[in-house]
């Protein structure tokens, strides 16, 4: 599902940074490659209209779900560092196609990790909560025109690590006190059904 929300402007900032919207798509709609170019187009078609474009994409059809099973293929335990390392790999893959497919299509975009993006998130592993967002890169890449992708199920931790996680209250208590990291809804959803995943992959190869 598709779903758009307005970006309210950067407190302190200069030029208001009204028509920007977040456009967010689940794992069905980038499931292949043409579904990949079909969101590329909606994006494009929006940014034609003037309006300033955030794109948050997941991961391609079940990808993270078979990483998820990799990692425990290999692991019965599976470092939780270094499963973060794994399954943040899937969203990046989407917004790199995505990008792209956009270049293709005579628009300019930029693929941001969550890192790049500038989430900065808790230190805990699979189920980290964001502490900040930096969107500077996110800005500067809108105020050039671009269209910006942000891998969505990820951020960096305060101990410079890529995290994954659960986005509770303390995401909206963010977007409450201050108003200029309304960005961070791009993030919104980054880890919820993931995690469920990988609880419920690791409780059934307990009981098996």
């Amino acid at each position: 599902m598709t779903e758009f929300e307005a970006v309210p402007a950067v407190a302190g900032d200069a030029t208001a940074r009204a028509g920007t919207i977040v456009m967010k798509f689940g794992g069905t709609s980038v499931g292949d490659p043409e579904k990949l170019k079909d969101v590329a187009a909606r994006i494009v078609a929006a940014h034609r209209r003037g309006t300033r474009v955030v794109a948050v994409l997941s991961a391609t059809g079940d990808t993270t779900d078979e990483l998820v099973r990799l990692a425990y293929e290999i692991s019965p335990t599976p470092e939780p560092r270094e499963l973060d390392m794994l399954i943040s790999v899937g969203e990046r893959i989407s917004c790199a196609l995505a990008a792209m497919a956009i270049h293709d299509l005579g628009d300019e975009a930029i693929s941001l990790t969550g890192s790049q993006a500038g989430i900065v998130t808790d230190t805990v592993h699979g189920k980290a909560k964001i502490v900040d967002v930096r969107a500077r890169r996110i800005h500067e890449a809108l105020d050039q025109g671009k269209v910006v992708l942000v891998a969505g199920f990820q951020g960096v931790s305060t101990d410079l690590d890529i995290t994954t996680g659960l986005l509770g209250t303390n995401t909206w208590g963010i977007l409450g006190y201050r108003p200029e990291y309304a960005t961070s809804l791009v993030k919104n959803w980054i880890l919820y059904s993931a995690a469920r995943t990988i609880e419920a992959y690791a409780k059934s190869r307990t009981a098996g």
